[in-house]
């Protein structure tokens, strides 16, 4: 059994069966089969596996790691283990949780180990189990305190997630042991579904923490706004960088860059204490050259650092990040944030740090702006409540809505837009609009980059002022109206280096515009910018929670159920929802025949013509046959969708992934879109994942269809083998064998037919008549059998002329020859009124079937033919002996 929760493990419903005993040789002339499926440990295993998967998702991962070693040890029945977790910044392995051992405590010592040497090193670099059965001699062993512990046998094994070893599982044993490929292959299963325990624990963490710094830059963000005390505000960022970056300390300077001169703003401490550390900012200090360079400077090691740093080092700081608040390529202040332990930081630490910072200078700078332009009060006023109504939400709709309303009622502008940059399309794309083109232009109109104002704007993420459309050779207008525009204002919506988006105002009036607008435009674009930035954050977010819940949703069912159908419906459902497709649909691979059948869809309205088909279409054949995923953006331009039909469903792009299971491909998994769409990372990345979970539910459901039938197959055998050792009258071995066969193909008509050779037809023994019985060798279906040696399956009988049975009802057949010793002594004759009623399966069932009753038929007719010629024999010694009785008397 394979999947996330159990994805990692290479465990197999058969490999966690074991394998059956072989059966003794026949006694007696008869066949005797003795059934061991030693089931127990194997049974054992398999719960352990699903309490793992039930525990992973709901207990806290300390107490997962816990019961999971405490599992892995029963289950091998082995005295000792422990869980190493891998710290891949310091290339160690840390052992978390120990269970069993006699002499020392590697986890309240907090023991580490290099994870690139020794055993566990082996197991961290080629993920895959290593086993020793001997530690003492083993010079691989590198921890002396194995030796020391007394620990003579142990297997480790790779806990994997998504394709990374995250830690090893060990089991160790104090006396000799050798460990079994069974053992291995559970430890590793189990190994497996801790990986992905704690692949899990870190992706919800890790999730839980962007939400709550998008919660933080909220609030902050909200307050700030709130406020235009320029000192209000940054007492607020501070105490939210302090928070949210779990410093010692943070401080924060304004900085004229006419005079070079850095002024101590605020600054606090962890304590509480608002005092500076560095003291006064130096002219060759960190604060400093950040102010001037106007870039994010990084000492992650102060004492390492040429700068002047001895202010920052006296208090006990050992690491600094400087950021500059900056706006409109000019420096406005430095934000910087001590830490009192060394630390190294991540890009989206990074990021988080800069949106505080830009929140900081966007605070410098509205305050400025508010003290300075005191005529454009009511400007000011609208960004403000803008900045407010934009902080209040991440709706990015509601926002942009929102901001376009208030520009065109609080200016009186004829027209005012907002555009959003698509990278995929190269394009501008409107999201908002307000004013006299409202009514003529809808949400999603898109312009290309560098066509038009919007576009130049775009491309070059500069601002343009045209007071006099007439003269301005790269003026388009959106839209025609009565009113012809006079002027246009366009102002790029800028996070970090990159445009994401264009405000655009326009007037009726020549020169309606002046540097006070582009001002009071600049600002409220870059208080969009964040706002827009947050939406898209938290949607990211909200997107990965959403697919962690779906893959949960997924992983819970397949460890839960071998329902295949309700395990596809979900992913398929999944994959609607979130990548936003029409319609999701699996195939499956048919193992007979080699072709794709319909296995599950899901579709967004109406059932979609690509859901309905049956059968693969070329598409889904080129990814079954390449086994790699198959990405068309421009469906109707490829040479797969150039059909009249393939045009008529109004495929846009489709994304093919192949079902990869344990023995090959599975199926195919198609997500296609009836509308223009570009697949990103993120939708290919949660599909793969979401088809890779498919390939496990498929793959576990026909190993456990195989395993049953297999048990099956073995129960019917048993119950020939008991008929054959208990009796010896042909008729009722014939008539119990009939009986077991029936039951486990499901079919109205059994018989037996046996070769008179003598008379050269074929004889039905047993209860009834069969549907060819009375045939000569070469006739109906039987007869070819017989003559031919081999097995026939017919899935229609009314279509194959060789049929000549005489029971009506009969649609399919399926004739297998019983041969022994060389011989062909009869058939075996099933028949259902169901058409393909017998599959590949059933016929191996009949061979395997047949094959022994031969044997046992040849037995029963040897022994009457014994009966007979010792009945002939006695007869005679009779008829001498009253012979001799008679000379005698003579």
């Amino acid at each position: 059994m394979t999947r996330t929760t159990l994805m990692g493990s290479k465990a197999t419903l058969p490999t966690l069966m074991g394998s059956k005993a072989t059966p003794p040789p026949s006694s007696v002339g008869l066949e005797t089969i003795y059934l061991e499926p030693e089931t127990e440990p194997h049974d054992s295993a398999l719960a352990a596996l699903n309490e793992m998967a039930a525990m992973a998702s709901t207990l806290e991962v300390n107490e997962v790691l816990q019961r999971a070693l405490a599992l892995a040890l029963k289950v091998v029945s082995i005295e000792a283990g422990a869980i190493s977790v891998l710290n891949e910044e310091a290339n160690e392995l840390v052992f978390r949780v120990q269970q069993g051992w006699r002499v020392h405590d590697f986890v309240a010592r907090s023991v580490r180990v290099p994870s690139d040497r020794g055993l566990s090193g082996r197991v961290v670099t080629t993920g895959r189990p290593v086993v020793t059965g001997d530690v003492s001699r083993d010079r691989r062993v590198e921890v002396i305190e194995f030796r020391e512990e007394g620990i003579q046998a142990m297997a480790l094994a790779p806990m994997r997630a998504r394709g990374r070893v995250l830690g090893v599982l060990g089991v160790m044993s104090y006396t000799p042991r050798e460990f079994s490929p069974n053992d291995i292959t559970v430890i590793s299963a189990i190994a497996d579904q801790i990986g992905i325990a704690l692949d899990n624990a870190r992706l919800l963490e890790d999730a839980r923490c962007r939400v709550e710094e998008l919660s933080t830059l909220q609030a902050t963000s909200m307050e700030v706004s709130s406020t235009l005390d320029l000192w209000t505000a940054l007492e607020i960022i501070i105490s939210s960088t302090l928070a949210l970056a779990d410093a010692a300390a943070v401080e924060l300077y304004l900085y004229e860059d006419e005079s070079d001169k850095l002024a101590f703003a605020t600054a606090l401490r962890q304590d509480g204490d608002q005092t500076p550390v560095s003291g006064h900012p130096l002219g060759d200090g960190p604060v400093a050259q950040a102010a001037r360079s106007g870039k994010v400077l990084v000492l992650a090691d102060l004492a390492a650092s040429e700068l002047n740093v001895g202010g920052w080092r006296d208090h006990g700081m050992e690491t600094l990040v400087a950021l500059p608040l900056e706006r409109a390529a000019r420096v406005l202040g430095v934000l910087a944030i001590a830490f009192d332990a060394p630390r190294s930081f991540s890009d989206h630490e990074l990021r988080v740090l800069s949106l505080l910072a830009n929140q900081a200078a966007i605070a410098v700078e509205r305050t400025r702006l508010f003290a300075s332009e005191t005529r454009r009060s009511t400007q000011l006023a609208l960004i403000n409540r803008v900045a407010r109504q934009s902080t209040a939400t991440l709706n990015l709709s509601a926002i942009l809505d929102t901001a376009a309303d208030a520009i065109w009622r609080s200016f009186a502008y004829f027209n005012v837009a907002l555009f959003l940059i698509d990278r995929v399309t190269r394009e501008a794309v409107l999201y908002s609009i307000a004013g006299g083109h409202a009514a003529n232009i809808q949400r999603g109109y898109r312009r290309a980059i560098e066509e038009g104002v919007v576009g130049w704007v775009a491309a070059t993420g500069q601002t343009l002022l045209v007071n006099d459309v007439s003269q301005e050779p790269r003026y388009l207008p959106l839209a025609l109206t009565s009113d012809p525009v006079s002027s246009e204002l366009a102002v790029p919506i800028v996070r970090g280096d990159e445009v994401i988006g264009v405000l655009d105002i326009q007037h009726l009036t020549l020169g309606a515009f002046d540097q006070e607008d582009v001002q009071a435009m600049e600002t409220l674009a870059d208080q969009l910018a964040i706002a827009v930035d947050n939406a898209r954050l938290y949607e990211e977010t909200r997107r990965r929670v959403a697919e962690l819940a779906a893959v949960q949703e997924t992983s819970l069912r397949v460890v839960s159920s071998l329902d295949t159908e309700s395990v596809l419906d979900a992913v398929t459902r999944n994959a609607l929802e979130l990548v936003g497709a029409d319609d999701v649909h699996i195939l499956l691979y048919d193992v007979d025949d080699g072709g794709l059948t319909f296995g599950a869809a899901s579709w967004r309205d109406t059932p979609s013509p690509v859901s309905r088909a049956k059968q693969a279409d070329r598409f889904a054949q080129a990814v079954l046959g390449s086994d790699r995923s198959l990405i068309i953006n421009h469906a109707r331009e490829h040479p797969y969708f150039s059909s009249p039909e393939a045009q008529k469903a109004g495929v846009e792009a489709v994304a093919g992934f192949p079902l990869l299971g344990t023995s090959g491909v599975a199926g195919v998994m198609s997500t296609v879109y009836l509308r223009p769409h570009a697949f990103s990372e993120d939708e290919l990345r949660v599909l793969g994942l979401l088809a890779s979970q498919a390939a496990v539910a498929i793959t576990n459901a026909r190993l456990y269809e195989e395993t049953r039938q297999r048990l099956e197959e073995l129960t019917v055998l048993h119950e020939v083998a008991l008929a054959a050792a208990s009796t010896l009258a042909l008729e009722e071995i014939a008539n119990r064998a009939a009986a077991a066969v029936k039951q486990r193909l499901g079919c109205e008509h059994l018989h037996l037919l046996l070769l008179n050779e003598e008379r050269g037809v074929l004889e039905c023994i047993g209860r009834g008549a069969g549907a060819e019985d009375g045939l000569r060798v070469g006739q109906g279906l039987a007869g070819w059998a017989v003559e031919h040696i081999a097995a026939l399956r017919v899935g229609d009988v009314s279509q194959d002329q060789r049929y000549t049975g005489k029971i009506p009802d009969v649609r399919s057949a399926l004739v297998v020859p019983l041969t022994v010793g060389g011989r062909t002594i009869g058939v075996i004759d099933a028949a259902s009124s169901r058409r393909d009623a017998f599959s590949a399966g059933d016929e191996h069932l009949m061979t395997t079937v047949a094959r022994q009753l031969a044997i046992a038929i040849d037995n029963a007719r040897l022994y009457q033919e014994t009966e007979r010629r010792l009945a002939e024999v006695s007869a005679l010694y009779q008829l001498a002996r009253q012979m001799n009785t008679s000379l005698e008397i003579q």
